[in-house]
């Protein structure tokens, strides 16, 4: 036996005594590195590269493990490919290779970014003694991206939070993707403006140079026209569900939170908006629509979750466009605007009611700076009112002086203070409607409400007693009880059939 042999021989001998006698299995003996990579096949599983290192001398008797998030319902199981065989002991500097084949459900691929905790487990403790996250990201142009901490922190990406959302994935072409014009001490330095470049498919934004405020010399120029129609889909009078333009709701042309111009859709729902915008440290700026739910006038007005939308992202420039066809230009098409967020159509069916009375006739109604506003209602999905402004303070005294008059003890004082806040919140101080859910695709109900608005300013803002006249289930055979009711109901459900003829072009 030569001296080469007969030292590694003895050090071997050295370090079974040593892991017998220490007994050392924690993860100060073992580091784990895992290995980045893309797979550019979508078949249901991936192979994650694992080297184990020992920093001492100790005996293997670990499994490797990986752990998914509870809330990861692509996560099918994992298998440890087989590999050269397993020592039953290391010495300081000896490496474990082997891959862990992770396979996922294709069809529940997530949109977000994903982490997985892979890990060595000791067999006799079941304990974790060393582990890492890997990074999973399958992306929107049907690859699966695989990344260790290290190289995932040197990525130029902004995550998208996947806190609340569950957003479709869609596809989206790889080429002409944008890159990242920021060195990598650029990028890691903050005090350095940024701004980030989004694109709709993608869970992340790319982070670029901002341009300045105020400074365009060298900057690229864009201009152009944006085109496109806003549709919502509701029901008619005999609950089918048909698509109906919407008419007078404001469209906003965004680039990075940014709106760069604004345009208002006529009366069959088409928008047009011509936009200049510079562009200094890229060759493409990125521009999306965002839909909010005001008219032109400022009259009218959606408010609390019934909030705005925005539109696929667009690309318009040169060497990354996505449309170089027309550069600066793009027809949008048909965009329908999703019913659970901006409620487009009460916005429309209030303005056919406006528009029937400043047409119509010689009243005038109030003005943008007393807007009439659309909310939810803060009574339950199958209610829907009409409340004239200033009824929000008269709800809330009326809250406090209910809790007051209960007695000197704290309870009720606070739950008065807790009712006059949810009043604060849920209602408006504005003229508002209050639509429940069950009516939001319902017109004849918009237009009955209008009609009870339109009441109130020509009764010079003044009506019958709210609890005599109004409130409750009512119709034309169930709790009419009072003339006065019959007056006030009667005037809205009239309004509201005749804005229905005079409207029939949305039938």
């Amino acid at each position: 036996m030569n001296l080469k042999r007969t030292t590694l021989f003895l050090v071997g001998i050295l370090c079974f005594l040593f892991s017998k006698g220490m007994n050392q299995h924690d993860s100060a003996n073992l580091f784990m590195e895992s290995f980045s990579f893309e797979k550019t096949v979508i078949d249901g599983k991936f192979d994650i590269s694992l080297n184990v290192y020992a920093l001492d001398c100790l005996d293997w008797e670990h499994s490797f493990v990986v752990l998914p998030d509870s809330q990861q319902t692509w996560f099918g199981s994992f298998n440890v490919l087989p590999g050269p065989p397993l020592p039953t002991n290391l010495a300081y500097g000896n490496t474990v290779s082997r891959s862990v084949q992770v396979f996922y459900q294709p069809t529940l691929r997530p949109y977000h970014l994903q982490k997985l905790k892979v890990g060595l487990m000791n067999d006799r403790t079941q304990k974790l003694v060393t582990w890492e996250y890997v990074y999973i990201y399958f992306t929107p142009y049907n690859t699966v991206e695989v990344w260790n901490l290290e190289d995932f922190e040197m990525l130029k990406r902004v995550w998208s939070s996947s806190e609340g959302t569950s957003l479709q994935r869609v596809y989206v072409d790889q080429q002409g993707l944008p890159v990242s014009d920021l060195s990598d001490a650029d990028y890691a330095n903050d005090s350095i403006p940024k701004r980030n470049v989004l694109v709709s498919g993608l869970a992340y934004a790319v982070p670029m140079h901002a341009v300045p405020n105020g400074n365009k010399v060298n900057a690229n120029l864009f201009s152009g026209t944006i085109t496109g129609q806003v549709t919502a889909d509701v029901e008619d009078d005999y609950g089918n569900n048909i698509s109906i333009s919407i008419w007078d709701i404001r469209v906003n042309l965004m680039e990075n939170g940014t709106v760069i111009a604004e345009g208002y859709t006529d009366e069959d729902g088409n928008f047009s908006i011509s936009y200049t915008d510079y562009s200094k440290s890229w060759q493409n700026i990125h521009i999306y629509l965002n839909v909010e739910g005001e008219n032109e006038a400022g009259t009218i007005r959606l408010r609390r979750r019934i909030g705005s939308t925005r539109s696929e992202d667009l690309f318009v420039g040169s060497e990354y466009s996505h449309h170089t066809d027309d550069v600066g230009s793009h027809d949008f098409g048909t965009f329908l605007v999703d019913n659970h967020t901006v409620k487009p159509q009460l916005l429309h069916w209030a303005n056919r009611s406006r528009q029937l009375v400043d047409s119509t006739s010689t009243f005038v109604l109030p003005g943008s700076g007393d807007r009439l506003e659309i909310m939810p209602s803060f009574v339950g999905a199958g209610q829907a009112m009409f409340m004239p402004g200033g009824y929000q303070g008269k709800l809330i005294g009326t809250v406090l002086l209910l809790g007051a008059a209960a007695g000197a003890t704290l309870a009720p004082l606070v739950v008065a203070g807790v009712l006059a806040v949810a009043i604060l919140v849920m209602t408006s101080n504005h003229d508002c409607i209050y639509m429940g859910s069950d009516y939001e695709l319902s017109e004849n109900v918009t237009y009955h409400e209008f009609g009870h608005y339109l009441m109130w300013h020509l009764q010079n803002e003044s009506w019958a007693p709210l609890f005599e006249a109004s409130f409750g289930h009512h119709s034309s055979t169930r709790n009419n009880k009072s003339p006065k009711l019959s007056w006030n109901e009667g005037f809205a459900n009239g309004f509201s059939a005749i804005v229905d003829a005079w409207s029939a072009i949305d039938d």
